[in-house]
């Protein structure tokens, strides 16, 4: 409904800056989205702003974008479409010497995301409340769900959580084709989607079609394990590469670790500005599929690069390379896969969570996300966050492996690839990924 905004107070700010290369244009219209404590704001414009500033003043609960070279022609009242109670009060825009003012004030204390978006020219800012509220439900003497409501730096969340005690079995079923979770068969108490068809979570370093390596993208596995003796808990999965030359392929033993007696060790940007060894070695720096330098220790870690470090026995492999060589990385086959009796394994995606500690990539967007983790005392927790919106806006990489560390788990991994996952406790779906169950063809089933 169409809905005439008042006017804001005047505030003062701390300021930030943000500059885009565009053309500046004019202010068209304006869209506003009501959530559940939460209210999403649209500028469009027909450019971009060449510069913009945004800032938030606490005493007043307002929000002042400054938008260089920018001409407000908007002539008609914002286009406001309410859902829930949302967190927006008001809007002004005032001309500036050199561009347009616009000023946002809450009826609430809040956080703010602003952010910009192309084809079609798009400010958006997110205002949302900063409060948690989590509901748990006890199911059985086994099962603990959750629905959480919280923030995370780029807006409201909406997760759903499950905790499974450590004397409560799991299995793991392949399905070719896949099914949805209310098609098991069975006896059991609750499950959960791991991998959709077409969508494997197995590799997340090996990209590209000729299976050279994404150096942004190597990351260890997760694989979650059942015992009856022990309950659950994570192992991690280091990645297994290699290094390809016209005349050899160099097995890598380590990666981004430290360097070992007679071993060739790998590092990249991942591991810091440089790689910290002493001159008792030998390494190659590796620039765009070629070698740059070559050193005996302690080589700089550029973007982009990667550097063989060789140690003892494992020198004499690197010596033959020369500045100018080709150099490929690429995975390399395991020599055995070794399986837990009863399916009780999961391989899953990227490791996200060690040992208490944040191991995954150091950049990540925000998106629909599902986790697997363990606690100290061996449960297993499952948790799933959804992105609509800005009801709930999805979580980084790091922010799951947080949300994970909130509901108890140590160890942690994600489910790569998959989104949001459905999960089904007692006979009903708990979560639902989509409107419409998906199917599974993988499914971890809690006897």
């Amino acid at each position: 409904m169409m809905i005439r905004l008042k006017t804001a107070a005047i505030m003062a700010s701390i300021m930030v800056t943000i500059t885009v290369t565009a053309c500046a244009g004019d202010l068209t219209a304006v869209r506003v989205s009501d959530y559940d404590g939460a209210s999403r704001i649209v500028f469009d414009m027909t450019e971009l702003p060449l510069s913009w500033t945004k800032s938030y003043n606490a005493n007043q609960n307002t929000v002042t974008l400054n938008l260089a070279n920018t001409t407000n022609k908007i002539s008609n009242a914002a286009d406001r479409t309410t859902h829930k109670i949302g967190v927006l009060k008001g809007m002004s825009f005032q001309p500036t010497n050199d561009g347009l003012q616009v000023r946002l004030s809450a009826n609430q204390s809040i956080n703010y995301h602003a952010f910009t978006l192309s084809n079609p020219n798009r400010v958006v800012v997110d205002l949302f409340s900063d409060y948690s509220q989590k509901t748990t439900k006890s199911v059985g003497a086994s099962i603990q769900t959750a629905n959480i409501k919280t923030a995370v730096n780029e807006g409201l969340i909406r997760a759903y959580a499950m905790t499974v005690n450590n004397d409560a079995p799991m299995v793991v079923a392949s399905v070719p084709g896949g099914k949805p979770l209310s098609s098991i068969s069975q006896q059991h108490i609750a499950a959960v989607g791991l991998s959709v068809p077409g969508k494997s979570f197995d590799k997340p370093y090996s990209v590209s079609a000729s299976g050279e390596v994404d150096l942004n993208r190597i990351q260890s596995v997760g694989v979650l394990r059942y015992t009856p003796s022990r309950g659950y808990f994570i192992e991690e999965k280091k990645p297994l590469l290699q290094a390809k030359t016209p005349k050899s392929t160099l097995v890598i033993t380590t990666v981004n670790g430290p360097r070992r007696n007679n071993a060739l060790t790998l590092y990249t940007s991942s591991f810091g500005e440089s790689t910290n060894t002493n001159e008792f070695g030998y390494e190659v720096t590796v620039s765009n599929g070629k070698v740059l330098k070559v050193g005996n220790g302690n080589s700089a870690l550029g973007n982009n690069q990667f550097v063989l470090s060789a140690h003892g026995e494992a020198i004499a492999s690197l010596k033959s390379l020369k500045v100018g060589t080709p150099v490929v990385l690429q995975p390399r086959q395991e020599l055995a896969k070794v399986e837990t009796a009863g399916g009780a394994m999961v391989e899953g995606g990227t490791l996200v969570l060690h040992n208490g500690s944040y191991v995954g990539p150091k950049d990540s967007t925000n998106r629909s996300r599902s986790f697997i983790g363990t606690t100290k005392d061996e449960k297993l927790v499952v948790a799933t966050v959804d992105k609509h919106n800005a009801s709930s806006v999805g979580v980084t990489l790091e922010e799951g492996a947080n949300l994970l560390t909130s509901l108890g788990a140590i160890n942690g991994f994600e489910l790569s690839n998959q989104g949001s996952v459905d999960v089904e406790v007692d006979g009903h779906y708990t979560h639902k990924g989509n409107e419409t169950p998906s199917t599974y063809e993988k499914i971890l089933i809690i006897k």
